[in-house]
């Protein structure tokens, strides 16, 4: 992580302007997380975000038109010809995906794998080192950011310390989700399961004001959503284990359509589960009479 402090360098450039910043952020937990974080950092820099917009692919075709000024992407591999547009009128790129190999001299770009770090690293944790001196009383929020995208496993050092300050008992799964870090992460998840991209808009907005992990667990619109979709949730792992069709080492899922949003979240828990460890897990949903979508986990493989 010392390359970052590089970085921070020529990110705090980057936004020391007079133009407007805009904040295009993947609408899963882990980009609302490090939206909130960079929110947080940059109001104590005294830099205001013009607009915080969510975005998920296949769904940015005009997105240049929903923003102004100066634009940082946060925790998605943009494809060139979304990321094209903006160049020339400044752009920085944070993520920890695939690295992206053309015009990366263009603009500020921000990804680990540049200089050879392949540890698995969630988006949320980058922004939080870029911003560490700003963000030292919410290493309880980029925990749970790291958690939600599967990075507990490979950064239990933070993962723990962040307990430790906190008194939280951590369980004994290897990706640390068995702890109240990783249910703060479900949490928020299930707004954005159940409004999608204004549930991430939701949740964004909720954790600027955040200041403690509590604040989470004590919100009671939260806590009422959460009821609903972990009931759902529920309802479509028993049908999973009734209906799902098996090949091999292969398990098949098609969801119905009016719960194709739950997708994700079933197939990251499934892939998850030690029952299913060494297994293939495919959820199959309709994206409308013409298109399906798959999410694909393979834990242990």
């Amino acid at each position: 992580m010392d390359k970052l402090n590089e970085k921070r360098g020529d990110l705090l450039k980057f936004i020391d302007t007079d133009r407007e910043l805009s904040v295009i952020y993947h609408s899963d937990v882990d980009g609302v997380v490090s939206a909130a974080l960079i929110a947080k950092s940059l109001k104590i820099i005294g830099k205001e975000i013009s607009m915080l917009v969510p975005a998920n692919y296949g769904e940015m075709d005009d997105i240049e038109n929903k923003v102004n000024g100066k634009v940082i992407f946060l925790d998605m591999k943009v494809p060139r010809e979304i990321y094209s547009r903006f160049i020339n009128r400044g752009l920085c790129i944070i993520d920890h995906h695939e690295m992206l190999t053309e015009d990366i001299d263009r603009f500020l770009y921000i990804n680990p794998k540049m200089w050879g770090d392949y540890k698995y690293t969630p988006n949320s944790f980058i922004v939080y080192k870029l911003f560490e001196n700003e963000l030292k009383d919410y290493d309880w929020l980029a925990c749970i950011g790291l958690i939600s995208d599967a990075g507990g496993k490979e950064n239990q050092e933070f993962v723990k310390a962040t307990a430790k300050r906190y008194d939280i008992k951590l369980g004994d799964d290897e990706f640390m989700f068995d702890n109240k870090l990783g249910k703060a992460g479900d949490i928020i998840n299930s707004l954005i399961i159940y409004h999608q991209k204004t549930g991430a808009k939701e949740a964004l907005n909720l954790l600027i004001d955040m200041k403690s992990l509590d604040d989470i667990y004590n919100n009671e619109f939260l806590s009422r959503v959460y009821k609903k979709v972990n009931n759902k949730i529920k309802m479509l792992l028993d049908k999973f284990e009734t209906f799902s069709e098996i090949y091999d080492n292969i398990y098949f899922f098609e969801l119905e359509r009016e719960y194709g949003k739950y997708s994700s979240t079933i197939a990251t828990i499934l892939g998850l589960n030690e029952k299913y460890r060494g297994k293939i897990i495919v959820i199959v949903k309709d994206i409308d009479d013409e298109n399906i979508r798959y999410s694909i986990r393979a834990n242990g493989l």
